[in-house]
């Protein structure tokens, strides 16, 4: 009898611990199963580290990355795929807050029932607060000077602009790229880095200026840092 309540014991013993390892595979899975179907080492939706399903456009419509024959691919203008590189990612994956990087299990469309699966790997539509045709123009703006643009729209949060420097062509990335010349290249510098903040009051003067000065588009204020009053510099333009 004793034998028999031992052995009783320990199937139930057994039990369970099965059932433990079960329900915390089970939570695992729940918690962390998009993350293991949008690692790169899934051959099923990325090819040589790079996803390879889903769409990303920018809040135009502009296709900023896509899928062709299997393959990744980007915007058709270069200054775009140069200006947008940051924002959507590379064909490496080195650009970590890409959208590619960041937004995979949604790209994939990733659920607990099918996992990665989506029917004839098109994958799923994203699409981006930015306005690719305004991040081109920052990066014209920046002439390959080292620095970011961002711009948001402050009633509802949307990032409509949002570029790094220095930045490549992502269809066709440069074999010097650990050089000086793109050091720092795979960080995101509008939100990845930290600098010391120019005056942020002058948006409040030029605010008030443009609210109460007299014919401000006309006029120019010239300052040279010294510390005499900013009237003695004022020069009027045409008009004045």
């Amino acid at each position: 009898m004793n034998k028999v309540k031992s052995r009783a014991l320990s199937v139930l013993i057994l039990v369970g611990i099965a059932l433990l390892g079960m329900g915390f595979y089970v939570f695992r899975y729940v918690m962390y199963g998009s993350d293991w179907a949008s690692a790169p080492f899934n051959a099923t939706v990325f090819r040589r580290g790079v996803l390879a399903t889903g769409t990303v456009y920018d809040r135009n419509g502009v296709i900023l990355a896509g899928i062709t024959d299997g393959n990744r691919t980007f915007a058709e203008s270069g200054e775009v795929r140069r200006a947008t590189l940051h924002a959507v990612g590379d064909m490496e994956g080195n650009v970590g807050t890409g959208a590619l990087s960041i937004f995979a299990p949604e790209l994939m469309g990733y659920n607990l029932i099918t996992g990665s699966y989506s029917r004839a790997d098109a994958g799923r539509q994203l699409t981006l607060t930015i306005d690719s045709h305004l991040n081109a123009i920052a990066l014209r703006a920046l002439d390959g000077r080292r620095g970011a643009v961002m711009v948001s729209n402050y009633k509802t949060g949307e990032v409509i602009c949002m570029v790094s420097s220095p930045t490549f062509d992502p269809s066709n990335p440069p074999s010097n790229v650990h050089t000086p010349e793109f050091e720092g290249v795979f960080v995101n510098r509008a939100i990845q880095s930290a600098y010391t903040p120019g005056s942020i009051y002058k948006i409040l003067t030029a605010a008030a200026a443009i609210e109460q000065a007299n014919r401000v588009y006309e006029r120019v204020f010239e300052c040279t840092g010294d510390r005499r009053p900013c009237q003695e510099r004022i020069k009027r333009g045409r008009g004045a």
